[in-house]
């Protein structure tokens, strides 16, 4: 799609309202499409804390790679941590999974984001997923990634234009109008040309 801002949202409602996840792909101003997944949770008698990571289409491959094998690890149900690392190729932000076991038994998938904006400064942000809420947060989470995949097909591949050639030797004669209130151009004189012939 050519136009600006957003292109797809989806919001899910887990834990009876107490928490909400915001899939949204959005657009920036170069055409950039990216993932905007947002975990927002109720405080007590406070506002809603929000936590928010971007998934740019240069980190997709690694990001769902990263999300597969940290939902493996949960399935298995083995209680053992799992910690990774993905999206360090790009340069610009680092992906980390992590899966935890509570006291009670329950696991959930810890993601965060690393990453440096043009200042060269470090930003962290991080969502939970609890397992009992996997089934509604994929809700959301598989048709979003869809989308995005499918924005990332449908794109001509951009090539930078190319630079015009230049050709030597060639003039170009670069004519000015004449100044405001001048309607006669000024004439030149002519120079007559001496010829000297030299006497014997």
């Amino acid at each position: 799609m050519g136009h600006r801002g957003e292109i797809f949202t989806r919001k899910i409602f887990v834990k009876d309202g107490e928490k909400t996840y915001f899939f949204n792909i959005k657009e920036n101003r170069y055409g950039n499409k990216f993932l905007n997944l947002v975990e927002s949770s109720k405080r007590e008698g406070g506002p809603f804390k929000r936590n928010s990571i971007m998934v740019y289409r240069e980190d997709l491959p690694s990001f769902m790679e990263g999300f597969s094998e940290a939902c493996e690890h949960l399935n298995k149900k083995e209680k053992t941590q799992l910690s990774l690392s993905k999206g360090e190729e790009s340069g610009r932000r680092t992906f980390h999974f992590s899966v935890k076991w509570n006291k009670f038994g329950w696991g959930s998938i810890f993601i965060s984001e690393e990453r440096s904006d043009y200042t060269s400064e470090l930003h962290n942000e991080m969502i939970l997923i609890d397992e009992r809420d996997m089934e509604d947060f994929l809700k959301g989470y598989e048709p979003a990634m869809a989308k995005l995949r499918q924005e990332k097909q449908s794109e001509p591949p951009q090539t930078p234009p190319k630079a015009p050639e230049k050709k030597p030797g060639k003039k170009v004669k670069i004519s000015l109008p004449a100044a405001p209130g001048n309607k006669k151009e000024k004439e030149v004189p002519k120079k007559n040309k001496i010829k000297v012939v030299a006497k014997k």
